[in-house]
């Protein structure tokens, strides 16, 4: 015999229901039109060549202390707002232009959000809906809209479904940051080929990321996270030990060669998720 499930429970799920997309709801972003004449990336490049260290750590503080370089970001994403491949294809002639304007998109974005909401520990603090509060990151990442060309997205859109899907470059995982410790280093460079491959070697062979101990590959969580990636539909451990093989320099190579014969099992790290920020010096205000 089928039970009935009675009115009011499902009144209560309805209204719950309700509650939750009313607060998911989002306002449309306000952002400045503008007319440029062409595009740009070397306000940005100085601006981390200031702040963003060869250890990865970024002086968020002595940044938005500055105002002149806070709205010379802002500068910047407003000409990300008004300006990309998909509305000025003229300006991006080929996939080195548009795959450079992606990457520094994404990095200059998270960079002001972080000091938009300076000072912050963590990305995954970040509450804007809901449902934020239950997925970690969410409100950072998803909730927070972005402009790109004139089109509103998001951060992990921006990520999936154009760095990702439309690029089909794996090396793209070792330029972005999500200003976080575990991430790769913000670097000071416009991304062109062989900034990628330097991004990629120097992240391979730093042990933080990838090493072999114990009779165990070490490796970091994006190469969990974004295996695929990696290793294309070959998703085997010997597929992503070739790819690592790729920008491995030597022991490290020689390391991964006999893990990969003696099948030794991969391992992944804990991701720190703290923010990449410089620690605030005693005497700084």
């Amino acid at each position: 015999m089928t039970k009935t499930v009675p009115l009011t429970l499902i009144v209560i799920f309805v209204v719950f229901v309700g509650i939750i997309f009313w607060f998911e709801r989002r306002p449309p972003v306000k952002w400045t039109r503008k007319e440029f004449k062409g595009y740009s990336d070397n306000r940005f490049v100085a601006l981390l060549q200031k702040y963003a260290g060869d250890d990865g750590k970024v002086d968020y503080h002595a940044w938005k202390n500055n105002p002149d370089d806070v709205a010379a970001l802002e500068d910047f994403s407003t000409q990300l707002a008004n300006v990309s491949p998909e509305n000025h294809p003229e300006w991006f002639p080929d996939s080195t232009t548009r795959r450079a304007y992606w990457i520094q998109a994404y990095n200059a974005l998270v960079v002001r959000g972080v000091l938009n909401r300076w000072p912050l520990k963590n990305l995954r603090e970040v509450k804007r809906s809901a449902t934020s509060f239950l997925i970690p990151g969410k409100g950072f990442f998803y909730d927070s809209p972005i402009v790109l060309g004139g089109r509103t997205t998001n951060l992990y859109d921006l990520e999936n479904k154009i760095l990702r899907e439309r690029l089909q470059d794996a090396r793209i995982h070792f330029a972005l940051n999500c200003a976080s410790g575990s991430c790769p280093p913000l670097r000071a460079c416009t991304w062109s080929e062989e900034d990628l491959d330097t991004a990629s070697r120097d992240f391979v062979n730093d042990a933080k990321n990838v090493r072999v101990e114990n009779n165990a590959v070490w490796l970091s969580r994006i190469f969990e996270w974004y295996r695929e990636d990696f290793t294309g539909e070959n998703n085997s451990p010997e597929a992503l030990i070739d790819y690592l093989l790729d920008y491995a320099l030597e022991p490290l190579g020689a390391s991964l060669q006999t893990a990969r014969r003696k099948k030794w099992p991969l391992k992944f790290v804990a991701y720190d998720w703290e923010i990449n920020a410089r620690a605030v010096q005693p005497n700084q205000p």
